[in-house]
């Protein structure tokens, strides 16, 4: 499943290690109201992966979580990352953790 429209890259690109926590991260992000594709909320769409990662580790599909989680690391260590999208991942998804 492609993310929906006004997904933020990096958090398509997180969901993109794992494909299957797709369209729970589309229920999550709509339960948080950001179904806008005009006007984006990356910290709430951030908060929703946070929630999805927590609640497949939980459900015991720990090999989605740590693809995700190492897709994070990996994000973080490129220097190419720019602080904005650096404090969207500390902020919006690993504090929600």
């Amino acid at each position: 499943m492609i993310p929906s429209a006004g997904t933020h890259r990096l958090i398509a690109e997180l969901l993109g290690a794992c494909p299957s926590l797709a369209a729970a991260w589309e229920r999550e992000r709509a339960d948080r109201m950001d179904d806008d594709p005009e006007n984006p909320l990356p910290y709430l769409q951030a908060a929703a992966l946070a929630q999805v990662v927590v609640d497949a580790y939980v459900a015991d599909d720990a090999a989605c979580s740590r693809a995700v989680l190492d897709r994070l690391e990996q994000l973080l260590e490129s220097a190419q990352l720019s602080q904005a999208d650096r404090e969207l991942l500390v902020v919006g998804v690993l504090e929600d953790l």
